[in-house]
This record gives structure tokens, C-alpha cells and sequence, in this order.
């Protein structure tokens, strides 16, 4: 077996050996009802050049990685820090996640639950993660005329301060949470 082989069922390897990338569809009955698109980062492999694996790949990995864990890949951010079960293991990042608007009840769905339970305990990726992370798109569930219409009010006006910032995020997260 050569070192460029790549039998691997998960998806394909990327750039790093260390890190795998792999999407696929959402099916209700059979019919597409979404997808999603993710990376996993064996951290144990990648050593100390996870963050360099992160960057490799995407600036979304990158952020999250570095916010999550130190250049070795252990965990820094302090929740997950005390937790010995996730001081080591694959990083799973699910870069996108979408259900789409006719699988949705009122911007809701259960659909988008039972997916995310799927893909986390799929027999090719259960066992090689620890930590999972995925950031919700701000504009998930707003029509396009509220996304306009916040653009347009933003275009002009001076940055927001820390506060207004923060304000918003927490808005948004209130929302994502609701979903």
C-alpha cells in the first residue's frame, strides 16, 4: 500500500493527511430536504500543526479551531478544557447545514434535529470525534428583504461599538436558538 492511497470511506483527504472533508444530502422519503458540508481534523495527527490544518482547509475551521483549541489541538476554551473525554480525539466542523424552506414549519423543523443526529452517530464518523462545532448562518431564516433591509441600514454608518455588537450577536443567537 502506497502512502497516497486513500482508503478512507469518509469523505476525501484534504491537503493535511490529518484532515478529512466530505458533504452529502438531507433525505426525507427519499427526496432531498437539505445538505450539509463538514471537515474532520484527526487532532492527535495533526500535532502541532492543527491550526495549520484549520487554515488549510477554511477560514470558518480556522477561527473556530483556534477559538476552541491551541496550536497542539488541545482544548483551551474553558468548557470544554475540564472535560478529559475531549482531550483528544477528531474535530468535527460542519461548515453548512440546510434544511430547506419546504421541509420548514414557521422557520422551524425537526427535520434539521434528527439530521445533525444522524450525521454525528453515522457509523464513519461516530468514533472519531470529540468535539463538534457548527456557527449558524446570521441570516438563516430571514426573508431576503430583511437581509437587504439590514444591509442597507448597516452601508453608511459608523462601526458598531462593542455593546451594539454584542447586542446584535445576542439577537442573533436568541433567534438561531428559537430555530
Amino acid at each position: 500500500d502506497s502512502e497516497s492511497e486513500d482508503d478512507d470511506n469518509l469523505g476525501y483527504r484534504c491537503q493535511l493527511a490529518c484532515t478529512r472533508h466530505f458533504s452529502g444530502d438531507i433525505l426525507v422519503n427519499g427526496t432531498q430536504a437539505g445538505s450539509f458540508d463538514a471537515y474532520l481534523i484527526d487532532r492527535t495527527r495533526a500535532g502541532s500543526e492543527f491550526h495549520a490544518a484549520c487554515d488549510a482547509e477554511n477560514g470558518g475551521l480556522y477561527e473556530v479551531g483556534r477559538l476552541l483549541f491551541g496550536s497542539g489541538g488541545k482544548p483551551r476554551y474553558p468548557p470544554i478544557q475540564s472535560d478529559a473525554s475531549v482531550g483528544s480525539g477528531g474535530f468535527l466542523y460542519i461548515k453548512t447545514f440546510e434544511v430547506e424552506a419546504a421541509y420548514r414549519k414557521d422557520g422551524q423543523t425537526d427535520i434539521g434535529i434528527a439530521a445533525i443526529r444522524a450525521l454525528l452517530s453515522c457509523q464513519e464518523l461516530a468514533h472519531r470525534w470529540t468535539v463538534a462545532a457548527y456557527i449558524a448562518d446570521a441570516n438563516a431564516g430571514l426573508s431576503m428583504g430583511e437581509i437587504t433591509a439590514d444591509r442597507n441600514h448597516r452601508e453608511g454608518q459608523p462601526p458598531l461599538t462593542v455593546k451594539e455588537a454584542a447586542c446584535r450577536l445576542a439577537r442573533e443567537v436568541e433567534r438561531m436558538a428559537r430555530d
